[in-house]
């Protein structure tokens, strides 16, 4: 899960309610990352950038199976396909905020075969997005 607002957190709890054994939130505000904990985060990453995409990797063994992007920036959503398995499943929930129209490169999910689900604003929940991320997972 990267993102520790109100979509990551909401996004947190869909995730425990629908089984997800391990959930990974990455965000950088303390009083927000305690809430995710009690919503079910197993573990919280506070890293920033690649150091966080390599943190979670080595986390996982190799990438996570499923993540969910619930920021919105070019930036989270690089890193969630960065550090998604070879296979997984990327959810973005995020609304996006750039300005580009391809801000990874479809080869990346080609090259990876790494399922893309996404939705826009309040036509994709965060419910939604997890439960197609964890059943991939």
């Amino acid at each position: 899960m990267i993102g520790d607002g109100a979509v990551g957190l909401c996004a947190t709890l869909a995730a425990r309610r629908l089984g997800a054994a391990r959930i990974i939130v990455l965000g950088h505000q303390a009083q927000r990352l305690t809430l995710a904990r009690q919503f079910g985060a197993t573990d919280v990453v506070t890293s920033r950038g690649e150091q966080a995409v390599l943190q979670v990797i080595e986390m996982t063994g190799g990438g996570a199976g499923a993540v969910l992007e619930c920021v919105g920036t070019e930036e989270a959503i690089n890193q969630a396909v960065n550090m998604t398995r070879p296979g997984g499943t990327v959810g973005f929930v995020g609304g996006p905020t750039w300005q580009r129209t391809d801000p990874v490169g479809a080869h990346v999910f080609l090259q990876y075969r790494l399922a893309w689900r996404a939705g826009s604003g309040a036509r994709l929940s965060s419910r939604t997005a997890c439960r197609g991320a964890c059943r991939s997972a």
